[in-house]
């Protein structure tokens, strides 16, 4: 309510309020952007911060480190259409605020201010825009703003900073602006309190490029003078024209933007026949190109800061740079962690999939034949391997006789088809209606589509599966499959004809089932941009109804408009059925006045009889592939399969208020519930999601597994099952980051807000990725309703220099996500504070087992024996004081190793200095019936695992205890043939985990384990040791890679070496995992010497 009046207040009468969509929404959160989604790119005044728009979302970098200061997310539809999306940012004069322009149909404003220094908070609503801003441009005295709208109006505001508010005082529309025939206005840049409006492409004087700009005062909205010729920027353009003899297309930041240099970007054409992508910065007034910077796509937007002479320019394959523009050398540089994907294929027995990450030269690429195939990931096992050899993806049948060609210059293109011996084509998809056509693949007949039918991919994202029309005209599209977020680049059938695979630039394979096609599925006959009408067809029932172009949709059977995508995916509109819409009309089309507003809304009710429409569809399993090698497998339901490092990469958005900031929550924080491994097998199987859900159900009931606290088929994509599981979030109120501290402890406050009526039942804080060693005390528990509020203090030690300190939450079914803060503690401030490093080595090695039930095995004593020797020796280097325990065989006994285990704790709890712990456990591993894991001691007993072995409860407890850095190895993993009779009574001893997952999936420490949790850990004899161990020695041995040269090995840097290594002496059959959690620090392993 209270909302409702300050909006009616902000506009004078209450705006239209169409409703939000609430339901949670799995994404791909790719740490960047994805496709040729950016922008808008801007530098804050004192050039530190850098803010780059694409898609629905802000990111903040800090311009000296790339560190990501601040992501602010937009409101999303569902099936990603455009409403939410961010056109342009500018930071206000001192930096506190970020101003956006965005689309969206609502009345809620399109034009927004957000507060840095509050976490990137909604601060203000500006007036004026409704429903579209395209640009914002700040004077440079910061004294008055300018945007520009969809609906072709420019809106002149007074801006006050210290309020971080905006007034209108005046408007123009673009017929107000004189132009010359054919040609239109950009808006381009701000000096003072003038706006310029350039005119770039004028037909050229004598073979010169021209350009002219209209000057209007920003205080007023009154032009002044004549429009001015920019002659600087046409002859620095022909002066590269003529360097580049003529190959060259440019987008053109002229001199308006800083009175001595100009910016230009785009591409050129080399003698080879490829292009080089450049951006580069002339001096105007010497007609010299003062630096260059060279991207791997072409350029799609610039911003340029004088102050500091920093250049940020961004690609199309969502690269962002930022340079220094006297040299061209590089500040810093970020990508997307999604990885380019421009082929894939099916193995020849369907059970892996091949892809390529690398698209073809220039001259090679066309539709259908992107990139080669280099990768391949094994859908059974969940593994990636290299090819050995790239293989040219397959050609089809009849391929020639489709073409994809563009009409006009001015249109998309589209696909054709010509019958055999004919010479005419026939239209088969309309680029205008469809987007741009990326690849395409015939498909044979089958049962629904006996005439055979076509696959067509775009560049937008969207999947059509179309057949022939009877009437010889465009093919009719019968399906639409959502999930993709860029071009997809290919698409293969699967073997036995039953499945698609579809490759994208969004780093994503999608599966598709080809059966199940449903007919007479019910939609509108309009075309909508969001919730706008955009075009009603001649005949339609929308035109008999009397709907009108930019009449905005309120309601779709009582439900946001969007929201019907996903009852049309489930099946749920049928033709002919009569639904209620309630549409909203504007009463004038008018511009509005200064200080006022255009006609009020008109709201009608039409009882709108559905169309026959295509069938919707989404994936049956998505594959997100990454540039560090990790990946993650998923299903609608939101289950998932993934390495280590995958799970952080994809989440569940949800939306607020339309003009609000959503939340995004990483599957990471539901762990509990979604890490199911044995579910992505079972849709793998029976390729259905509900029939997989139906036969692990049953599979647990006949084990009779514990029911989990959610049940396994809640839909978390509905909002009522979502709010039941809602992450608490945690705000860290004390110290702030950058906080100078100089004593040697610091109290951490921490505010914990709950959602979903469930309490908090853990709070993890962490410095420098250690445990503060001590529990924490909670104060002032505030509920209403479901909502309740928390604050706890956690005393923790510090560090000297940098402490990163996280906090984290779990409500009994989700962890929230991580806060962090930095401060510093520059000295010691006590001369009784000793400084210095601590290293304990504990390395367990069980070859002999007393148990004559439990095979032997041949070298874990010698695995434990040859670590801590290697790793003693190199660690003597690095650590002031270490620490050794070996034990082996009669000696690792269940009680010897937690007497030593501590033994490490108590002396830890009474050091001063920085202390690490590496704990080596090599033997076997392995399950109980309730999927509880065990090391095997030497006295291990298969009949008694929880008394005699060294649990997984019992190491986590120990290691998050203790306030060390710690490093777990396991040369153990799944170790398969712990008894040497399989039927032998044991209380059901087993090799792995009965939902295929891995235990340490999400550990709070440092984990190196042997193998995937498919595999086997393998002891080799031509090496005598445990294929872990052996190439942890090697790497031990020859202290490589020191990849920075800086005569230390790290754990990080050693694992690029120990991964390759087991793979290698496995003859790929072992693959190691690194669980790494957030914000933990590398380990020193030793000095090269």
């Amino acid at each position: 309510m209270i909302a409702a009046v300050l909006l009616a207040v902000l506009w004078g009468a209450e705006p239209l309020d169409i409703p939000a969509s609430v339901d949670p929404q799995l994404l791909v959160d790719a740490k960047g952007f994805t496709g040729a989604s950016i922008q808008s790119i801007a530098f804050s005044p004192d050039a530190r911060q850098l803010a780059v728009a694409g898609g629905k979302l802000v990111r903040i970098y800090d311009v000296a480190s790339g560190r990501l200061l601040h992501t602010i997310r937009g409101y999303q539809e569902p099936a990603g259409y455009v409403i939410g999306k961010v056109n342009a940012v500018v930071f206000s004069p001192t930096g506190r605020f970020l101003i956006t322009g965005v689309s969206d149909n609502s009345e809620y404003g399109s034009t927004r201010v957000f507060d840095l220094r509050d976490g990137g908070r909604l601060h203000k609503l500006l007036p004026g825009n409704l429903g579209c801003t395209t640009g914002i441009f700040l004077s440079n005295n910061g004294r008055y703003l300018t945007t520009n709208s969809c609906n072709g109006e420019y809106i002149f505001y007074a801006w006050d900073e210290t309020k971080g508010d905006a007034s209108i005082v005046a408007r123009l529309h673009y017929t107000e602006i004189p132009t010359y025939p054919g040609q239109g206005w950009d808006l381009e840049s701000a000096i003072d309190e003038e706006l310029f409006f350039v005119q770039a492409n004028l037909p050229p004087e004598n073979g010169e490029p021209k350009f002219l700009a209209g000057v209007y005062q920003m205080s007023t909205g009154r032009p002044i003078g004549a429009p001015q010729e920019l002659r600087r920027t046409g002859e620095c353009l022909e002066t590269a024209l003529q360097r580049y003899q003529g190959n060259f297309a440019w987008t053109v930041k002229p001199e308006i933007s800083d009175p001595r240099f100009i910016v230009m970007a785009g591409s050129i054409a080399t003698p080879a026949g490829v292009d080089d992508y450049l951006v580069q910065l002339w001096d105007s007034q010497t007609m010299q190109l003062v630096a260059s910077h060279e991207h791997r796509f072409y350029p799609v937007a610039v911003a340029y800061n004088a102050r500091r002479h920093l250049v940020a320019s961004a690609d199309a394959l969502s690269q962002i740079h930022v340079w220094d523009a006297r040299t061209g050398r590089t500040i810093f540089s970020t990508s997307p962690q999604t990885l380019e994907l421009y082929s894939v294929d099916w193995s020849r027995d369907q059970g892996a999939l091949l892809y390529g990450t690398t698209p073809y030269p220039q001259d090679e690429f066309d539709f259908n034949h992107q990139g080669p195939l280099d990768k391949a990931f094994d859908l059974r096992l969940r593994r990636i391997s290299q090819l050995r050899d790239p293989i040219a993806p397959p050609a089809f049948a009849g391929e020639n006789q489709f073409s994809v060609s563009r009409p006009t210059p001015a249109t998309p293109l589209s696909l054709y088809w010509r019958a055999p011996g004919s010479t005419s084509e026939s239209l088969i998809v309309d680029g205008i209606r469809t987007g741009d056509v990326s690849t395409f693949l015939p498909l044979p007949p089958r049962v629904e589509t006996p005439r055979g039918s076509i696959a067509v991919g775009t560049s937008s994202g969207r999947l059509y599966e179309l057949e022939p029309s009877d009437d010889g005209g465009p093919w009719r599209i019968i399906r639409r499959c959502l999930g993709h977020e860029a071009e997809i680049t290919k698409i293969a059938l699967s073997p036995d004809q039953t499945m698609l695979a579809t490759s994208s630039l969004d780093g994503s394979i999608r599966l598709w089932t080809l059966s199940g096609l449903r007919r007479g599925l019910g939609d509108v006959d309009f075309d909508t941009n969001g919730s706008k009408v955009t075009i009603v067809p001649p005949g339609s029932e929308a035109e008999r109804l009397g709907f009108r172009e930019d009449d905005v949709i309120v309601t779709f059977d009582g439900h946001p408009f969007y929201e019907r995508i996903d009852a049309l995916v489930d099946g749920n509109y049928t033709a002919g059925q009569a639904v209620d819409i309630q549409l909203a009309r504007r009463d004038s089309d008018q511009p509005a006045p200064v200080g006022g507003q255009a006609g009020a809304w008109r709201r009608m009710n039409r009882r709108f009889t559905l169309q026959p429409a295509p069938d919707y569809d989404e994936p049956l399993l998505t594959i997100g592939l990454f540039h560090s090698g990790d990946w993650i497998v998923w299903a609608k339901s939101g289950h998932y399969d993934t390495s280590p490092g995958g799970e952080d990469q994809i989440g569940w958005h949800v939306n607020g208020k339309r003009w609000e900031r959503a939340t995004f929550h990483t599957v990471d924080q539901f762990r509990n519930l979604l890490y199911r491994p044995d579910v992505i097998d079972e849709i793998l199987a029976v390729k259905n999601l509900p029939a997989a859900i139906a036969r692990i159900k049953q599979k647990d009931a006949e084990q009779r597994k514990p029911r989990p606290s959610v049940a396994l088929d809640s839909d978390l994509t509905k909002f009522e099952t979502f709010e039941n599981v809602e992450p608490p979030e945690v705000r860290i109120l004390s110290p702030k980051d950058g906080e100078v501290v100089v004593a040697n402890e610091a109290l951490v406050e921490i505010e914990i807000n709950t959602r979903s009526g469930l309490p908090m039942r853990k709070l993890e804080v962490r410095v420098n990725g250690k445990p503060p060693g001590r529990g924490f005390s909670t104060r002032g528990v505030a509920r209403k309703g479901k909502r309740g509020v928390t604050v706890a203090t956690q005393r923790v030690e510090l560090d000297e220099g940098v402490n990163l300190i996280s906090a984290r939450a779990f409500n009994g079914r989700s962890w929230s996500s991580v806060d962090t803060v930095e401060i510093d503690q520059p000295a010691p401030v006590t001369p009784e504070r000793k400084s210095g490093k601590k290293l304990y080595i504990l390395a367990v090695g069980v070859s002999q087992y007393e148990d004559d039930g439990v095979n032997d095995l041949q070298f874990a004593n010698r695995d434990a024996e040859k670590f801590s020797e290697l790793l003693t020796a190199n660690a003597r280097g690095v650590y002031d004081e270490v620490t050794t325990f070996t034990l082996t065989d009669d000696d690792a006994t269940g009680d010897q190793i937690k007497d030593h285990m501590d033994k490490i704790q108590k002396e830890c709890s009474q050091a001063e200095s920085d202390v690490t712990i590496i704990l080596l456990l090599a033997g076997h591993g392995c399950f109980d019936q309730s999927d509880n894991w065990y090391f095997a001691p030497h006295d291990f007993k298969p009949d008694n695992m929880l008394r005699s072995g060294l649990s997984h409860a019992e190491l986590t407890m120990w290691m998050n205890g203790i306030r060390a850095t710690t490093l777990l190895v396991l040369d153990t993993c799944h170790a398969a043939g712990v008894l040497k009779r399989s039927g032998q009574p044991g209380m059901g001893v087993r090799g792995a985990h009965s939902a295929g997952a891995s235990i340490w999936q999400g550990s709070p420490f440092l984990v190196i384990a042997s193998c995937l949790p498919k595999e086997q850990s393998m002891e080799l004899n031509s090496i005598r040791h445990g294929a872990l161990t052996a190439s942890f020695v090697e790497s031990l041995q020859l202290c490589q890679p020191d990849v920075n040269k800086d005569g230390v090995l790290t754990i990080d840097e050693l694992w690029l070496r120990v991964k390759d290594g087991v793979k290698k002496i496995t003859g790929d059959r072992q693959h190691p995992q690194f669980h790494r959690p957030l914000h933990s620090v590398d380990i020193h392993m030793g000095r090269c010497r």
